[in-house]
């Protein structure tokens, strides 16, 4: 099983890539599903300033967007796991 780290390389490749479909858990405990992407500019104009979050663009409704790691549950229809 890969660690977290190794699972967060495979997501943010798979956004710079293009749009990938994402679940997520929002603060307010609700499920939010969107297709979501990055580009080389978005991590160097500051992606990662918080480990525990990631800052993407929504392609649904053309806005940027953040999710924590830790409520990430489906990248592309596969589980992500939260294992170290």
């Amino acid at each position: 099983m890969k660690t977290l780290a190794e699972q967060k390389a495979v997501v943010l490749d798979k956004l710079l890539g293009g749009g990938v479909d994402i679940e997520f858990i929002k603060a307010d405990g609700s499920l939010r599903i969107m297709n979501a992407a990055l580009s080389a500019d978005d991590e160097v104009n500051g992606f990662g300033k918080n480990e525990a979050t990631a800052t993407v663009f929504d392609t649904g409704i053309s806005a940027y967007r953040k999710f924590a790691w830790s409520g990430l549950s489906k990248v592309d229809g596969e589980t992500f796991t939260h294992s170290n």
